[in-house]
């Protein structure tokens, strides 16, 4: 591996989880009063993933229902619906991002930065070195490689001459800079092991997300659709990158959330079936489980990280399961919808897993990647395989009435689910509501009131 600062007219690739640590560093290449580990780089670009908002997964089309549940290998997409720069996002005293460039005061710094994938695919350059700052967990991890492996492919590593890590992206102030880039550019201290480890448990954790999300997509999508749960962001005013993703699924957290949530509010006594918001996100930080991960006791996944749980909750008010309630000098007051309770009366009981955060642990710290991934396969085909059954007993797949024959037939059926006096969200009560409105609909058409 070579010495840094005995190399001349070299280029050096960036690739940064997040925009803000860069106002640092452009900061600490200007200082030319202090030792500069850049100024040896002829060329600089700089790519940014912004967390996982450049890459998503990419789910099959061609898929059909009888084929499902099903696992299968990772396959992510650039997602082309992001503009993931915004000029007044990045300004810091005279350095001004634009869509495809910085300006600074150096001018014989060549500094760009590529954000769109035109870019990166068409104005590949090989780069002799390259620096990722990401943050110090599986998506940091994760997400860069995807990016880089995106444009360089999976043996990437080969084709840079030195390779370096920062995974410390979030507390990159200036008054660390020196600190950390001294540490990343020292061959002493360098190596890839923690970065490498990060990855490692990234595959596992992330496969397991993808197949989730790929068979939510079939069978808890078909629940939505049946009940009606639509998802209308209540914080379209916020203009965050992620609330421009439309989200009609339930992730593995999302479903775990809520289940959690419905016991927790409906364990209440009758007169007083709602909590608090903050209770609710205290329950989710500090999530324990049943206890039977003995090995965990001490420590605390909770149900998503510290810095999605307000994601995850925010979701199940915009799927309409959640509502704030108003009580006189009771702020923050939330109760459980009609939905809600449908929903889970539609789901099988090992969609509740208490343990999953867990379970999900100590798979990714088994080495043995494709033991882990076996567990894992078994696990979510046995699971969405439950409730493929139960969707078939339970949702009653009409189609429009087409002639006068299926509209009779259909009269006499209503007539017979009458005198049964079906229950309301049971199968029958399901097929008659459903058979009531193609009736009205086909009656709508063919017998209007005049």
């Amino acid at each position: 591996m070579q010495n840094i600062k005995n190399k001349q007219n070299t280029t050096l690739l960036i690739v940064t989880e997040k925009l803000e640590p860069l106002k640092n560093i452009f900061k600490f290449i200007q200082n030319e009063t202090i030792e500069n580990y850049f100024s040896k780089y002829d060329k600089i670009e700089i790519i940014t993933t912004y967390g996982f908002g450049m890459v998503r997964f990419d789910y099959p089309s061609n898929k059909k229902y009888n084929e499902y549940p099903l696992t299968k290998d990772i396959e992510t997409k650039f997602n082309h619906n992001l503009n993931i720069f915004d000029n007044k996002q990045f300004l810091y005293n005279s350095y001004s991002l634009k869509t495809d460039f910085i300006l600074s005061k150096n001018e014989e710094k060549n500094i760009i930065v590529r954000n769109k994938e035109s870019d990166f695919l068409n104005n590949k350059i090989d780069y002799d070195d390259i620096f990722i700052l990401s943050d110090p967990d599986y998506a940091g991890a994760f997400y860069t490689n995807q990016v880089i492996s995106f444009i360089y492919g999976d043996n990437w590593r080969n084709k840079f001459n030195n390779v370096y890590h920062n995974l410390n992206c979030y507390t990159l102030s200036y008054d660390k800079v020196e600190q950390e880039l001294k540490k990343i550019f020292s061959i002493e201290n360098f190596n890839h092991e923690k970065y490498n480890e990060f990855l490692r448990r990234a595959n596992v954790k992330y496969y397991f997300d993808y197949n989730y999300n790929l068979n939510s997509l079939v069978f808890i999508k078909e629940i939505f659709k049946e009940l009606d749960i639509n998802y209308k962001n209540k914080n379209s005013h916020e203009k965050n990158i992620y609330n421009q993703i439309q989200i009609d699924y339930f992730s593995k957290y999302t479903t775990m959330a809520f289940m959690v949530i419905y016991e927790y509010i409906t364990q209440k006594n009758e007169e007083n079936k709602f909590v608090n918001i903050s209770n609710i996100y205290k329950k989710m930080y500090n999530w324990k489980g049943t206890g039977k991960y003995n090995e965990f006791k001490n420590s605390n996944f909770g149900i998503g990280s510290p810095a999605s749980v307000n994601s995850i909750v925010n979701h199940l008010f915009n799927f309409g399961l959640l509502e704030e309630i108003k009580i006189k000098n009771k702020p923050n007051n939330v109760i459980l919808t009609e939905k809600a309770h449908q929903l889970k009366n539609m789901f099988v009981k090992k969609m509740y897993d208490p343990d999953l955060n867990f379970r999900i642990n100590k798979w990714c710290e088994n080495e043995n990647q494709e033991e882990s991934f076996k567990q894992m396969d078994n696990y979510l085909l046995y699971m969405f395989g439950k409730q493929k059954i139960k969707n078939k007993k339970t949702i009653i797949k009409t189609k429009p009435i087409k002639n006068e024959i299926e509209y009779n037939k259909m009269l006499k059926r209503v007539e017979e689910l009458m005198e049964i006096n079906p229950k309301l969200n049971d199968k029958l009560g399901n097929e008659l509501e459903n058979l009531a409105k193609l009736i009205e609909d086909y009656e709508d058409i063919h017998y209007p009131i005049s």
